[in-house]
């Protein structure tokens, strides 16, 4: 069943490759609202040096060291800029999530009206979603301070070291396992949104969390298959932007279009997961009766023309 909602997911993508589009040049422009303000810094603490061939290809640290060291007002001006626009990018993705999830529910193609209606039409609700899922972030992310407490009851304050070594990969494996988990809350509810027109919001956070952790097998392997092919994917492009590591303008060209081609790639993979979530959900909890009622399809999508 995994295979097949992950076929469906790149399958629902590929019919809409225009809502791909518009979610990399969301993350495209904010990117570019990002760097913009420390281009000037950079061409200021570069000039003329052969720093500059330091720039392309792999991360320096020393060069980025040496950058924030001097150019004081990095730091103060990232502090108030990045979480700006960090807010900012995670509403414009909230924004989009309810035309993406409305047209992949529908198992239609894009239209300007089906997408930005039903995007303006959830944004309010998924916006209130994010709000009730912050305590279950919370929670996820603190429950691995209980293990340290744990070590600590069993070891005592200083546990030998192969104990704490490994304590600490547990704790961060257990805080990523936990992000992943209300991660896939959060999408089952907009989605549960979504088909039901669900207006109260913590009906459907507790019905995303029951069929999380209902079919929790099919669930987590589905996502873990699509970060599968994301970690693969990483792992090529890798090598591939290593050697790039010249300042000659051709090579940074090309070193730009292969960073462009993977953000595409990893937007693909965000929305095939999306659509292979949407599959998954009517394959488990929408009886026959219902997938086919064409009552509920034209309650829970205003804009389908």
């Amino acid at each position: 069943m995994v295979f097949a909602n992950l076929k469906a997911g790149f399958l629902r993508m590929w019919a809409n490759k225009r809502i791909v589009l518009i979610f990399y040049l969301a993350s495209l422009f904010f990117g570019f609202a990002f760097m913009l303000p420390l281009r000037g810094m950079l061409k200021s603490f570069v000039g003329n040096s052969l720093i500059s061939g330091q720039l392309a290809g792999p991360l320096n640290i020393d060069v980025l060291s040496e950058f924030i060291v001097n150019n004081r007002g990095f730091t103060s001006m990232t502090a108030g800029m990045f979480p700006f626009l960090f807010a900012l990018y995670g509403l414009t993705g909230l924004f989009l999530s309810g035309g993406a999830f409305a047209v992949f529910d529908l198992e239609t193609t894009y239209s300007a009206k089906r997408f930005w209606g039903n995007s303006a039409y959830f944004f309010g609700r998924f916006f209130r979603l994010f709000l009730y899922t912050i305590p279950l972030f919370l929670l996820f992310l603190f429950i691995p301070t209980g293990l340290s407490a744990l070590q600590k009851l069993i070891f005592g304050a200083d546990p030998p070291e192969y104990i704490a070594y490994w304590g600490k990969w547990a704790r961060i494996g257990l805080r990523y396992f936990g992000l992943v988990i209300g991660f896939l809350i959060l999408d089952y509810a907009r989605i549960i949104t979504v088909f039901r027109d669900e207006q109260n919001m913590r009906s459907a956070i507790a019905g995303g969390i029951r069929f999380v952790f209902s079919n929790f097998r099919r669930t987590f392997t589905l996502i873990f298959a699509f970060w599968l092919i994301g970690v693969i994917a990483l792992l090529i492009y890798n090598p591939v932007s290593d050697l790039f590591a010249a300042s000659n303008v051709g090579f940074v060209i090309a070193m730009i279009l292969a960073q462009q081609l993977f953000m595409f790639f990893r937007m693909t993979l965000k929305l095939a997961l999306w659509g292979g979530e949407v599959s998954l959900y009517k394959a488990l909890a929408i009886s026959p009766e219902l997938e086919k009622s064409d009552i509920n399809k034209d309650d829970a999508m205003p804009y389908d023309v």
